[in-house]
Formats: structure tokens, sequence, C-alpha cells
């Protein structure tokens, strides 16, 4: 399934060339990406964590950032999350960052199965961040396949 994305009532091509992209979207439940089908992505929150000696995937040196990410089925199907993906660059040089899996601070593949139409569905994801970094935060979800990637901008609290 492929859909369109309008972010803030501005539809964007269906495969835009990185200049035609729109602005991001600021962080917070209240800013959300729409698709032209109604799925919604939201970053709820982004917050900095003590990673457990467990985790895996911080770096020596770098800061554990907790992304929370919410969305919104608004199709008349059921809608399948195994395959969203959700990517975060940070600092001014949109350094990639790494994907920490740390279960005891129930941070492990992100979501996982299905969501009925009307509902909604909330997971967090982990991130290794330079400490200097974690006030420039670029926050990149593909809810399914084969949707364009929302765009979202904030800083860690």
């Amino acid at each position: 399934m492929f859909a369109s994305l309008l972010l803030t009532a501005a539809l964007v091509a269906p495969t835009p060339a990185p200049q035609d992209q729109v602005d991001p979207l600021t962080f917070g439940s209240e800013h959300a990406a729409v698709w032209d089908d109604g799925v919604e992505a939201s970053v709820v929150s982004a917050r900095i964590f003590a990673p457990t000696g467990n985790a895996v995937g911080l770096a020596p040196t770098e800061t554990g950032i907790r992304i929370t990410i919410k969305i919104t089925n608004g199709t008349p199907a059921p809608l399948d999350l195994t395959d969203a993906t959700v990517r975060l660059k940070t600092g001014p040089d949109g350094v990639q960052a790494a994907q920490i899996f740390d279960i005891e601070n129930g941070l492990s593949l992100g979501f996982e199965g299905t969501v009925a139409p009307g509902r909604s569905a909330t997971a967090a994801y982990g991130f290794s961040v330079p400490p200097d970094n974690t006030d420039l935060l670029d926050v990149e979800i593909t809810p399914v396949d084969g949707y364009l990637t929302a765009l979202f901008e904030g800083r860690a609290s």
C-alpha cells in the first residue's frame, strides 16, 4: 500500500526529491504527520535516560536517548506495524545514532503486531547519542513499508 503524506495541510508528491521535502514537524503529540489514508504518527517525547548494565548499543562516551512514538490507524482496515522504522540523526551534522536495546528499560524492537482501525500504538526506541548532540534531534518515522517518511525535530529533555 502506498500513501502520500500530508504534513500540516501541505500535500507532498508521492516520490518527492530531497529539495521538495517540507519542514520537519516538532516533537509533541499535538504535532502529527498525517498520511492521506488516515494513518498518523508523532514523536510523543525525547528524553535522556540511563541505560542499564545489560543494554546493548550504547557507545562508552555517549548518552542514552529514549524516543517515544505514537502511530494511530485512521484506516478502515487493520494496520501491521511490524516493519515500522524509526531513525535518529543528531547535531548540526546529522550524525546517525545507533539503536540501544535495553529490555529492563522497555527498549526492544519497537512496534510489533497490528493496530485495529481507530486505535493507536505507542512504542519506545533507545539511541546512543554524543552528549553534545542532545539539543538537535532529527527523527524519521516510516509507519509501513511503501509510505513516505515523516520528519520531526526537537531536543531531548
